[in-house]
């Protein structure tokens, strides 16, 4: 094999690896913008979950109560799971406001800094070879063009610098809101099921009197009418006072 032909063989090579490598970028990349937007998607669920979670658990309490049951055993749990709960409700929410954040700063960033690498390249190209430029026609042109390119660049690294700050900042909020998303979420309806369990088959059933809670349970009649309407959310706020006042 001659020595043109192995050069043009090597060429080859060289133009094929670098296809492969602009498939394998482009599969890359669309794999993780389908990754993200799973992930958004699945945040977005948590944060429903957790919604039902909370309804679940007033309900729960008020279904208790419903049961003439008026001790609620660890009642500090259930106030802890809400507080968890709550917190991985807010955080999934935020997770993906503080990810677009986040994503806008670092392509910004990553845009000013191909702008800084334009103008490092026409400021090199001036002061190595200005007759390259054919609109400078004398040296006192030429250091004015030099000086621009020399403030612009100044401009460009503030610009880099600032973005990257931003980034780092919104970076670690996100994270911290995806750690309180998905930790919330485990630990805290891990501390519910304890809460409802040990409640479901260790409470005492005590009848308890209407006149010390704030909302007052009427009876049916014998004809089934009642002297007033009897609802649901009667019983979810009894319990919870009966909750609050054993917890405080």
């Amino acid at each position: 094999m001659d020595e043109y032909t192995e050069r043009m063989q090597l060429n080859r090579n060289l133009q094929s690896a670098g296809n492969d490598v602009t498939e394998a970028t482009e599969g890359v990349n669309q794999t993780f913008r389908e990754m993200r937007e799973i992930k958004k998607e699945g945040f977005f669920q948590i944060a429903i979950i957790c919604g039902g979670i909370l309804s679940l658990s007033v309900t729960f309490v008020g279904f208790m109560y419903s049961k003439n049951i008026n001790t609620f055993n660890h009642s500090w749990l259930l106030f802890i799971g809400w507080f968890l709960i709550g917190s991985s409700l807010i955080g999934s929410i935020l997770r993906n406001f503080l990810y677009s954040d986040f994503g806008h700063w670092q392509v910004q960033k990553g845009f000013i800094e191909k702008r800084r690498n334009v103008k490092k390249a026409e400021l090199d190209l001036a002061k190595k070879f200005p007759d390259s430029y054919t609109n400078i026609t004398n040296k006192k042109e030429l250091t004015e063009y030099i000086n621009n390119l020399e403030k612009a660049l100044q401009t460009f690294d503030k610009g880099i610098e600032y973005n990257k700050k931003k980034e780092g900042l919104y970076l670690k909020l996100w994270r911290l809101a995806e750690f309180c998303a998905l930790w919330g979420f485990a630990l805290g309806t891990i501390t519910i099921l304890i809460f409802s369990a040990t409640n479901i088959f260790h409470l005492n059933i005590k009848t308890i009197s209407n006149k010390t809670l704030p909302f007052t349970i009427t009876h049916c009649t014998e004809n089934g009418s009642t002297d007033a309407e009897m609802s649901v959310f009667r019983h979810v706020f009894n319990g919870l006072y009966i909750v609050f006042s054993k917890f405080l």
